[in-house]
């Protein structure tokens, strides 16, 4: 197995042209044209620098923090448009502070107080055991993801693809 970790689009893109087997991918992302299977759910947070304001606090809603200033993904991104998105329809601009390539960058931002981060949860949780940050749940509904397994065609696949395919299936129920 090769394993890469990208973007949801690279991802639906790559598998869409043959270039990967299988995509996991938020369910946000456009799909058309591929198997889709369900494969868990994940929440969207904050992380913030132990030392951040906000470390005080345990859930709170996007609107109440689009005054701070954020670390992010880079902005051609599905996630960081879809913020730009939210934050628009509040009348208010997300103040990107930094670009990134990956929550665990985001997450290393937020840790030395560059600014906020919108990471999910697992991705934040994991890297709370090795990071000065804190965790703040959002209140928006949108903060809870759909992942979702997606392939060209699940029948013209070898049967080994198959077969992983499945097992995460049923690993992830």
């Amino acid at each position: 197995i090769e394993l890469e970790e990208r973007l949801s689009d690279e991802i639906v893109a790559l598998v869409a042209d043959g270039k990967a087997d299988v995509g996991i991918v938020a369910g946000t992302t456009d799909l058309t044209g591929l198997d889709v299977f369900p494969f868990r759910t994940d929440r969207f947070v904050l992380a913030v620098s132990t030392e951040h304001p906000l470390a005080k606090v345990e859930r709170i809603s996007f609107a109440d923090v689009l005054d701070a200033d954020f670390v992010g993904l880079d902005r051609a991104s599905a996630l960081q448009r879809f913020l730009d998105n939210k934050a628009e329809r509040l009348a208010q601009r997300l103040k990107l502070r930094v670009q990134l390539r990956s929550f665990d960058a985001v997450c290393r931002m937020a840790e030395y107080n560059v600014g906020i981060g919108v990471v999910p949860q697992s991705t934040a949780t994991r890297n709370a055991k090795t990071m000065a940050i804190h965790i703040v749940q959002l209140t928006d509904d949108w903060a809870v993801r759909e992942l979702m397994i997606c392939v060209p065609q699940r029948r013209t696949l070898p049967s080994y693809v198959r077969e992983l395919v499945d097992h995460l299936r049923v690993a992830s129920g």
